[in-house]
């Protein structure tokens, strides 16, 4: 139950808010970065898993 039992979701929804709203915040943070004249980096769940090594390729790719 959410807002003092007046609305009521499955869990599903409060995970793909979660997720939505933390995209948000990453967009933001990189908006910023842009406007003071740095890189911002990628900040995909892909890439940033391979970067921290939370992720690998096990073969070669073409």
């Amino acid at each position: 139950m959410l807002d003092a039992e007046a609305y009521e979701c499955s869990a599903s929804v409060v995970v793909a808010q979660a997720l939505h709203h933390a995209y948000a915040h990453r967009e933001q943070i990189r908006a910023g970065l842009k406007d003071l004249g740095v890189k911002p980096p990628d900040l995909q769940p892909w890439d940033y898993a391979l970067e921290t090594g939370r992720a690998r390729w096990r073969r070669e790719t073409r």
